[in-house]
């Protein structure tokens, strides 16, 4: 739900959520003070509480994109194979294992889209810290609102020009890079869980897999990986046995 608000809407409610009235200007109506007043404890005024009121308006992000990252990131573990998890729990990994060696690194591409799009949301925010109000003497100012401030109102228009440049720049370099980067490392890989090989599908390239994967009667990367998605991860860990494993030596 969080991620059909937009930023403004949000920005207003948890306004009234962190909302503060001195006294003299009647009655707190914020959703904080009220369960504080209930508890006969003094209101406070949380906006303004450095460096809390930071980490406050970080909440406020943070609410409206959990929905968004939870959603990939289940479809992502769902996506992984049931048959290299559970030939990883037959041959001894503990849940942990399982977790750390099989399921993060399948994700990780996921990972890395999902944390550039929230790097580039961070960066680029501005509705929130808006409708907040006097980010200036909060110190809770963001460089989209300087921006603003510089170009639009104090009239430095070099300067808003130039935080411009980079507000493009960053996100688009950060969007790049993960791209480029797992778009060059596919492949295998295997490794010792319990004493015994187990062979998972990691994010890098089989490089001096050549002889291993002639041996293993595969004329190349192709049909290897092709066998692991058609579940032969059994295959393997036969084939290799304990004392053959051509990763760790």
């Amino acid at each position: 739900l969080p991620m059909a608000i937009s930023f403004v809407g949000a920005a207003v409610t948890w306004r009234l959520i962190y909302g503060f009235r001195p006294e003299g200007f009647g009655t707190n109506i914020g959703l904080l003070n009220g369960i504080k007043s209930g508890l006969g404890l003094s209101p406070t005024p949380w906006l303004q509480e450095k460096p809390w009121n930071n980490l406050l308006l970080m909440v406020i992000m943070i609410w409206i994109q959990t929905g968004f990252a939870m959603v990939v990131l289940s479809a992502a573990i769902k996506s992984i194979p049931d048959e290299i998890i559970e030939a990883a729990r037959i041959d001894g990994a503990s849940e942990w294992q399982v977790f750390r060696r099989i399921i993060v690194p399948s994700i990780a591409p996921t990972i890395a889209v999902v944390t550039t799009y929230m790097v580039i949301n961070a960066m680029k925010v501005f509705d929130i810290v808006f409708v907040i109000g006097n980010a200036e003497t909060n110190e809770t100012e963001v460089i989209a609102e300087r921006m603003i401030d510089w170009f639009f109102l104090s009239n430095h228009d070099g300067r808003g020009a130039a935080i411009a440049v980079i507000l493009f720049l960053v996100p688009v370099s950060l969007a790049i890079c993960p791209s480029a980067h797992w778009l060059d490392h596919t492949g295998g890989d295997v490794v010792r869980i319990g004493g015994a090989p187990l062979l998972t599908l990691y994010r890098r390239p089989l490089e001096g897999w050549g002889g291993v994967l002639q041996g293993l009667g595969h004329s190349g990367e192709d049909s290897f990986l092709e066998t692991v998605r058609n579940g032969a991860c059994g295959h393997f860990t036969t084939v290799l046995g304990p004392g053959s494993d051509p990763y760790h030596g």
